[in-house]
């Protein structure tokens, strides 16, 4: 697991490394025997859509409704997800149970979800660790916190990635525009201004003048929103750069005090080189105003070299020029645009700083010798004063951070522990024994006897089996030699297997998995859906989804026919839904009755494997094959054959992302303060999801004739809404949308363009819902 002394943000999406543990088989038992042999997709659903829900039309936008009627709308994207399998199948959460060190005081030794135990502002008395004094060569290194990863991909630039391990090292030397504070008991925190001068952004009329919200209740607050923001910002005296490289650039750079301009150079790079995260700065959903059309338009570009204003980028300095001022595509509240704009990719950089090193695809990366710390630009906490790259790395206080006083430890040590094999939980457990580390996570194969020892915390992500439901006209349409997602020569196509299609069996592997036994053994919290105990409702994020009414219901039908407590699992009823695909698969002619049939299973560590996935592996197959000699197949066998996805975690993800899997073990995290806005990690359209779905099967921006996404709402005493495809639903979420049939329908088609010799003339067709 990757260990990170400090927090990373809320907002910023992840792939999640963490390997995960597992235990032995569950034993099959009878717990739902007087369950009814009605279809099982009817069973394991409880929207299937009714005559009464007549398909969406009209003009949408549902942004400005209040967070309760929000949360509505949450609980029906993750129901279609769940029903379409568009969520993957979810085992448990990335909780764990935490050892530390007998020197480390910690600020509280009770986890507060979002917050946690507040490592990074905790102390260290002594020298003491687990049994002994601290085993540490480096005189000087003995009272640094001493923590560890098991990933070092050799770059600080959260800019260019998309993994946690790098947004957790990003975190070490930059900084937010707002962070958050635990109250002096640590049972709540609160929103703090960090680089901002103030708490909260403040809401501005489209011309640009202050909103004035004074004398409204939080709720009323907090029903106000607005496209247009300003985020006045600390510069000068108090607030400067260190850099540790090259002597050249040191006399220019360390102690170089912050200037407003630099505050806009993240924002520029990323859209000048379309950065992997220049993806959530022109999002419709979470974007900025005229980002997308400065990104491909290169006489913008030109202009805006040398005068940022003619950019026409929603991301400007503010008119006093002590500030930026923020104008999104879709409307937020106060909350929500302080979350937006909370992310640590935002952190201020000189724009010479990156010239002066070559170009931005330099920025962060280690350099060889004596020059290891040339790319690197510090702007936060901890300053690197040692890496040795795939071993070690070392940071040291950064004395002259504007919020230094927080910060109680001299320095922070990480050790790199290699996951290849996934042992590098167990690695580290051996070294905190031996005195070296300062926390650690128990691994899964001494929970057992050891978790009285550790702290528990909560999860925010849940882990799951990410399934290719794909049939071969679908895998084609986002794999194929024109696919939408990641095109692929004939040759090198997946051989989708048509088993993986059949709800019925994708239900039966929902219902064969005994979340709870194998969630006690690795330390975690058994899961049944798609959002975390993480997720908030509310802008203050005080609220729990999983714990509301809306996040219940979309469970209750799944604890239902599993039975209270057991957490989606009956063996029993995964028999009868293996039963009907059997009978489904042979009728059609798809197999034959003595075939068997091979899946293949991905994970990202082949500790996991054995841990985990060979035991699920075995609870499906089995339960499959019982399922199979009932429908009178008792030839009809299923094999899953398990390997990891590549010499890297991420090369699990990348077969995912490229449709090249069949179910894969694996998490995205992030966004844990806005639900509604991580939900388009759920959607099969690119400009949606931003590279983050892990699912492939139905066409999320088409109507599901089984399971649409139902909602509905009341206007002026009208009922509108009713079903929906998911991407029309998120998108009307987000902000307008024309919806006709059900699905989100283009503001302008037949766009054609008619060139005179002296003029180009656009013209396109209108939809009437496009006022």
């Amino acid at each position: 697991m990757n260990k990170k002394i400090l927090s990373a943000g809320f907002l910023a999406l992840a792939l999640v490394l963490t390997a995960c543990g597992g235990g032995n088989a569950p034993e099959t038992t009878s717990q739902q025997g007087s369950q009814s042999e009605a279809s099982s997709s009817q069973a394991a659903s409880s929207s299937t859509p009714s005559p009464s829900h007549k398909l969406a039309q009209g003009a949408m936008d549902l942004s400005t409704m209040p967070w309760k009627e929000k949360s509505k709308i949450v609980a029906a994207l993750e129901k279609y997800a769940m029903e379409n399998h568009s969520a993957g199948i979810p085992i448990y959460d990335d909780a764990s149970y935490e050892q530390f060190s007998e020197r480390v005081k910690l600020p509280s030794r009770t986890y507060l979800t979002n917050y946690g135990f507040g490592v990074g502002y905790g102390t260290i008395e002594g020298t003491r660790m687990y049994d002994g004094d601290i085993s540490e060569s480096n005189e000087k290194w003995k009272s640094y916190f001493h923590g560890y990863t098991n990933t070092d991909s050799g770059t600080f630039n959260g800019w260019n990635a998309t993994g946690s391990d790098v947004s957790d090292r990003m975190s070490m030397i930059s900084s937010s525009y707002f962070g958050i504070k635990a109250n002096d008991s640590y049972t709540d925190y609160d929103w703090v201004s960090s680089l901002s001068t103030v708490n909260e952004p403040i809401m501005l009329d489209a011309e640009g003048n202050p909103i004035d919200l004074t004398g409204l209740s939080q709720e009323e607050r907090e029903s106000k929103t607005s496209q247009f923001w300003r985020v006045p910002l600390h510069t000068g005296k108090g607030y400067t750069y260190r850099y540790v490289g090259k002597e050249s650039l040191k006399a220019v750079y360390d102690g170089r005090e912050v200037a407003i301009e630099d505050y806009l150079t993240p924002f520029k790079v990323m859209l000048n080189e379309k950065l992997t995260r220049f993806a959530e700065l022109v999002s419709d959903a979470g974007g900025f105003q005229g980002a997308m059309e400065y990104v491909y338009d290169s006489s913008k570009k030109a202009a805006a070299a040398s005068d940022w204003t003619k950019s026409g980028v929603g991301i400007q300095i503010s008119p006093d020029g002590k500030g930026l001022d923020f104008a999104f595509i879709q409307p937020k509240s106060i909350s929500y645009a302080r979350t937006s704009l909370s992310s640590q990719l935002y952190s201020p950089v000189p724009e010479s700083f990156l010239k002066d090193i070559g170009s931005v695809d330099n920025y962060g990366k280690k350099g060889e010798g004596e020059a290891v710390f040339d790319n690197i630009l510090i702007f936060g906490p901890y300053v690197p004063e040692y890496w040795e790259q795939g071993k070690k790395i070392v940071f040291q206080k950064n004395a002259t951070y504007y919020e230094a006083s927080d910060y109680h430890y001299d320095g922070y040590t990480e050790v790199v522990f290699s996951s290849e094999g996934g042992k590098s939980d167990e690695l580290a457990y051996a070294a905190f024994l031996n005195n070296e580390l300062d926390e650690v996570t128990i691994p899964t194969k001494y929970i057992a006897d050891n978790k009285s020892k550790g702290l528990p915390t909560k999860g925010s992500t849940i882990i799951k089996l990410n399934v290719n439901s794909c049939t071969e006209e679908e895998w084609e349409y986002y794999f194929g030699e024109n696919g939408t997602i990641y095109p692929h020569k004939q040759e090198k196509y997946w051989p989708v297997k048509p088993i993986m299609s059949n709800e019925d069996f994708l239900n039966g592997m929902y219902f064969a998995i005994n979340r709870k036994l194998y969630a006690e053994k690795a330390g975690r919290n058994p899961a049944m859906g798609y959002l975390s105990d993480a997720y908030m409702l509310d802008p203050a994020g005080k609220v729990a989804y999983r714990h509301s009414e809306e996040g219940k219901s979309v469970l209750a039908n799944y604890e239902k026919v599993a039975g209270e407590g057991n957490f989606g699992y009956s063996a029993t009823y995964a028999q009868r839904l293996f039963q009907n695909a059997a009978k489904k698969l042979v009728g059609d002619g798809i197999y034959e009755p003595n075939d068997e049939i091979e899946i293949i299973g991905l994970y990202r560590y082949q500790s996991t494997i054995d841990n985990l996935g060979n035991d699920i592996a075995k609870d499906i197959m089995e339960n499959f094959n019982k399922g199979a000699a009932a429908a009178g197949y008792p030839n009809l066998r299923l094999k899953i054959k398990l390997e990891i996805g590549g010499s890297s975690y991420t090369d699990t993800y990348t077969r995912m992302d490229h449709g090249e899997f069949d179910y894969a073990e694996g998490a995205i995290t992030g966004n844990v303060l806005n639900p509604l806005e991580f939900m388009n990690t759920l959607s099969s359209t690119a400009s949606l999801n931003q590279g983050f779905n892990l699912n492939w099967g139905h066409r999320t921006d088409l109507v599901s004739e089984k399971h649409p996404a139902i909602y509905e709402f009341e206007e002026n005493g009208v009922t509108k809404g009713g079903a929906w495809s998911f991407d029309a639903l998120y998108n009307a979420s987000q902000g307008f949308t024309p919806v006709a049939d059900g699905v989100a329908t283009p503001i302008a088609s037949n766009e054609t363009f008619i060139d005179s010799g002296t003029n180009i003339t656009w013209r396109a067709e209108f939809p009437p819902e496009a006022v």
